[in-house]
């Protein structure tokens, strides 16, 4: 055997088997409904310390949950993050909302120790708050709609008082 070609790499990866990263393929992100998600996986690269901080948790925003957006995907979130916390000015509206149980407090703590059916709950959670949320916003814009349309009747009566002026003075 010549050892040139037997420890040669291609294109600097590593050949027959390996874990995903050593053979180039894309790690695919397991999120919690899959059904790998609770599997130990060995990291040979250590913690990812970009998304955890000094205690090891990665604690996101609870109004980035409910409120999602185009880049925030809940599931993706309850994957990735270790607990939910109420901690800035956005959050404390969704803490003391009717909806917001003590259940739900406890679940959004810590994430790891939650079952599918937890999660199954924390995603219903979140579409009530939203359908609430989007309720309010649209009784606010009927509100705000109604006192447009009298303003608009007060400055239409304001401008036939302005246009008689105005024939008056003409005569």
């Amino acid at each position: 055997f010549d050892p040139r070609c037997v420890f040669e790499q291609i294109d600097g990866q590593a050949t027959g088997g390996g874990d995903k990263n050593q053979t180039g393929e894309k790690a695919s992100k397991v999120n919690i409904f899959h059904k790998e998600f609770g599997k130990k996986v060995r990291s040979r690269n250590g913690y990812d310390m970009s998304t955890l901080d000094a205690s090891m948790r990665n604690i996101g925003c609870v109004s980035h949950f409910v409120e999602g957006g185009s880049s925030n995907d809940p599931i993706q979130m309850l994957s990735d993050c270790t607990g939910l916390a109420f901690s800035t000015p956005n959050c404390k509206q969704y803490l003391n909302h009717r909806l917001t149980t003590s259940e739900v407090k406890t679940c959004l703590s810590d994430l790891k120790v939650l079952n599918k059916s937890d999660f199954t709950g924390l995603l219903k959670w979140r579409d009530k708050m939203r359908a609430e949320r989007k309720a309010a916003s649209e009784s606010k814009d009927d509100v705000m709609d109604t006192s447009d349309k009298e303003s608009d009747a007060d400055k239409g009566e304001m401008d036939s008082d302005a246009e008689d002026a105005q024939v008056q003075s003409e005569i």
